[in-house]
């Protein structure tokens, strides 16, 4: 109690919680709890991956594919691009703006 405010004590993991409602996960909160044991004691920063290529992960093989050709663009006259049903919307289609 900070100022005479209490707030619930189950802003997390209530059923009207944090992981209730956006999660809809019955285990998030247990999983947070495991994932922080180690806060404060292990950085994980040197299990981080560093992204080669400024695209949408669904686009990394196309592109590497593209690029292990080895032809100069003038070569290419068409790529056809098979992406998972649902992803069109991200990685293909142009938004409205």
């Amino acid at each position: 109690m900070r100022g005479g405010i209490t707030g619930a004590p189950d802003v997390f993991e209530g059923e009207r919680g944090l992981f209730g409602l956006y999660a809809r996960d019955p285990v998030a909160a247990d999983r947070l709890v495991a994932l922080s044991d180690d806060l404060g004691s292990r950085w994980h920063l040197a299990d981080a991956a560093f992204k080669a290529l400024p695209c949408w992960h669904f686009l990394h093989p196309f592109v590497e594919a593209v690029a292990a050709l080895d032809l100069p663009p003038s070569r290419i006259r068409r790529i056809l691009c098979r992406v998972p049903e649902g992803q069109e919307q991200i990685i293909a289609l142009p938004w409205a703006r």
